[in-house]
């Protein structure tokens, strides 16, 4: 089986994202570049992390510009306990942002400044992200069982 040990290597320091030339998923039997709809969607899901359709993060995409080409802006949901309320993570911009699905306010975490249009896109997908939430709730007592 080809594992690629050639491309790796071990550092003690952080590697600078320009250093990021290509990822890769082993599908099993080669290496593919990775895609999302393809090969993370379903792994995250199995782990209780839902997120909006395809079209709903091509949209968020134009919200939130890349800072990298192989960057993927991504909106997951998560259930970590049953008295949590209804969040959404918004991973992009080198950045990882909480935000509420209710109202699309920020949550705890203010390192990046509000988003205006990433409030609207919340508001606009709210229905779509509280389908995500109540999958992960789903999935939580699932893990419970």
């Amino acid at each position: 089986m080809n594992t690629k040990e050639a491309t790796w290597w071990l550092s003690w320091r952080p590697i600078p994202v320009s250093k990021i030339v290509a990822v890769d998923f082993w599908t099993g039997n080669k290496y593919e570049c990775y895609n999302f709809e393809m090969h993370g969607r379903h792994a995250l899901e199995k782990e209780g992390i839902f997120a909006p359709s395809k079209e709903a993060l091509q949209s968020l995409s134009n919200v939130i510009d890349s800072t990298h080409p192989l960057e993927a802006t991504k909106a997951l949901v998560i259930c970590p306990n049953l008295q949590s309320r209804e969040v959404v993570v918004v991973r992009g911009a080198m950045s990882q942002t909480y935000y509420s699905i209710e109202d699309g306010s920020q949550i705890g975490n203010f390192q990046t400044p509000e988003n205006e249009g990433l409030r609207s896109w919340i508001l606009e997908n709210k229905q779509e992200l509280l389908s995500c939430w109540k999958r992960a709730v789903s999935s939580y007592h699932a893990f419970q069982a």
